[in-house]
């Protein structure tokens, strides 16, 4: 799942069968395995938006509301694209934990891992006030 997920945030989606992908994460929820894959799921985002944040912290302030939006655009798309893979995990181990959906939890982490960054959010904050 960590490699579809990776292929996801290369723009690498086409080389995915999406049947097989959601099969799989289906399987593992069925198997009982909903907290694996959902832990794997944000330590998987976290892990890349790590990356994104330290790269979008390295721009100029000239083009950091720029590499921001960017980010933020496509970290969207590929969170929708998790969305709907994981449909039956928020439908059933989600539903059942109380936990939030992939989609939200994915939000979320964005904000708090690139947007609340020490090397963006004051800087951001300066450009914008």
């Amino acid at each position: 799942m960590k490699n579809a997920m990776t292929q996801i945030y290369a723009k690498n989606a086409r080389s995915l069968y999406f049947e097989e992908v959601f099969r799989n994460a289906y399987n593992l929820v069925l198997h009982k395995h909903g907290e694996l894959l959902y832990n794997g799921i944000i330590d998987t985002i976290i892990e890349y938006l790590q990356v994104e944040a330290s790269r979008v912290a390295n721009k100029a302030n000239e083009h950091l509301l720029e590499e921001l939006l960017q980010g933020w655009e496509h970290h969207k798309t590929a969170t929708l694209m998790f969305k709907d893979i994981f449909m039956y995990l928020d439908r059933v181990y989600v539903s059942q934990h109380n936990k939030a959906k992939v989609y939200n939890v994915g939000l979320k982490i964005y904000r708090d891992t690139v947007v609340y960054d020490a090397g963006i959010r004051e800087r951001v904050r300066n450009i914008l006030l």
